[in-house]
């Protein structure tokens, strides 16, 4: 009898806590359960990595200029997810939420001489000596490692608090510090791409920061893909899914969009500048 008291009391208990659970919300970082499906899952579930890697190979030799997109994640690997029953929001997962900008950076590409190159377009997950290798198969004009959360202290540094909610509002970048081919500063196409994107959204843009100050704050190597690299390259915040301010924007499909717009003009306005660089170089060496 008393044994039998004991079990109905644990699972009155455990009812209760998943009860206070589902009302609460919840923002962490998890990895993603092998049953989980989305529709962009379901879409590209059978990309594999030689496939990849065969396609970015093929797009490297078209001749065309091309920008290299790192969208982290995929597979089992989730990034942040947001589940927020009180909000009566939809659930949202980093990994696809990053892949749903990208496919839309790609989509508004408009110049036929420039090609967009995604590290991954299905919910598949890469080892980092994998997109590594992607990376140099594309041999990009252009880098862009894109996040949505923070991956340093940006916020900190620009005076922002980030545990006001929504103090944290605001688009984040980081470059590598070198001067890239055809001399032009680094720092410029990372507050390009931060600047455009923040205007879009009507949000800040934050100071650029350069790794080689930010790494020392960090404790594993989220710059491997653009450090040291001889081309405009950049990681940037797209915000912050841990931020409930942030979180709560993005569940507004438009915000995705602006975002992606403020990427693809930010792309635009970069090869621009590094086709005049390149006509005054040459001009110059005449």
């Amino acid at each position: 009898m008393r044994k039998s008291i004991k079990i109905t009391i644990t699972i009155l208990l455990i009812l209760l806590l998943l009860i206070a659970a589902a009302g609460a919300g919840y923002y962490f970082l998890v990895y993603r359960s092998p049953d989980r499906t989305s529709d962009r899952a379901d879409e590209n579930s059978n990309e594999s990595y030689e496939r990849r890697l065969n396609a970015v190979n093929a797009l490297a030799k078209s001749g065309k200029k091309r920008v290299f997109i790192n969208v982290p994640y995929g597979g089992d690997e989730e990034g942040i997810k947001l589940i927020d029953p009180e909000r009566n929001v939809p659930e949202i997962i980093e990994c696809d939420l990053l892949l749903d900008i990208a496919m839309k950076v790609k989509e508004l590409n408009n110049d036929p001489q420039v090609v967009i190159i995604l590290s991954r377009e299905g919910d598949i997950s890469y080892t980092a000596e994998q997109r590594l290798t992607l990376l140099q198969t594309a041999d990009p004009d252009m880098i862009i490692d894109i996040y949505a959360h923070p991956v340093g202290d940006v916020a900190a540094d620009n005076g922002v608090d980030p545990s006001d909610e929504g103090g944290s509002v605001g688009i984040s970048s980081y470059y590598n510090g070198l001067f890239y081919r055809y001399d032009l500063d680094n720092q410029t196409f990372a507050g390009l791409c931060s600047d455009k994107i923040a205007v879009r959204c009507g949000l800040d843009a934050l100071a650029p920061v350069d790794i080689t100050e930010a790494e020392e704050t960090l404790e594993y190597p989220v710059f491997d893909l653009i450090r040291g690299r001889q081309v405009p390259a950049v990681l940037v915040e797209l915000g912050d899914l841990n931020d409930k301010g942030w979180a709560q924007r993005f569940s507004d499909p438009a915000l995705t969009d602006q975002v992606a717009e403020g990427l693809a003009e930010a792309i635009r306005e970069g090869f621009e500048s590094l086709d005049t660089e390149i006509t005054t170089k040459l001009k110059v060496e005449k």
